[in-house]
């Protein structure tokens, strides 16, 4: 073995070099010197495919449940689960919403408050489960495939439907004319 410093011959035992005094191990241990410029470069470029990765995930993939119809109802069907009135009526069509806030003379308050009343199903039902299907996209509009699964003590009532939804603004919005029928 010799010397990375200065090329005088070392024995492996040794752990300096005799000429130079180098420790012999100082190529293993990382001393041997590397650009502060590639090391540099390096960073940034790191940097820069940092914040792209992060754009492109916000911009593709994490748009939020307005970003589809189907990612809409999603949502929508999520929150009936949950039994979150507020989170459903900020997934319908603002349009809608002001209609019938203004069509039955209330506050929104008093209309998110109607409906974790009226939404859910029957006390006696055990379980509820949907399953969002396939959506169809036409002209601004869409319409997404539900299946609602009531499950009780002794049987299981089984609903489908589409769930209209309508975009503005770029956004996706459930319209539930329909869907207060179900």
């Amino acid at each position: 073995m010799f010397c990375f410093h200065c090329g005088q011959k070392v024995e492996p035992r040794d752990r300096f070099c005799n000429g130079c005094g180098t420790p012999v191990g100082a190529v293993a241990r990382g001393k041997m010197g590397v650009s502060p410029h590639l090391v540099k470069s390096l960073a940034v470029l790191g940097g820069v495919l940092a914040v792209l990765l992060v754009l492109v995930i916000m911009v593709t993939g994490w748009r939020g449940p307005h970003s589809s119809p189907r990612a809409v109802v999603k949502a929508f069907v999520e929150a009936a689960e949950q039994g979150d009135a507020a989170r459903i009526v900020r997934l319908m069509d603002p349009a809608f919403v002001k209609e019938l806030l203004e069509e039955r003379d209330m506050e929104l308050e008093e209309l998110i408050s109607e409906m974790a009343e009226e939404y859910w199903p029957a006390e006696d039902a055990m379980s509820l489960e949907f399953i969002v299907g396939k959506e169809r996209i036409f002209n601004g509009r869409a319409e997404v495939e539900v299946t609602m699964k009531f499950k009780y003590r002794d049987e299981t009532e089984v609903n489908t439907a589409p769930i209209p939804v309508v975009k503005r603004n770029g956004k996706w919005y459930v319209v539930p004319e329909d869907l207060l029928q179900w």
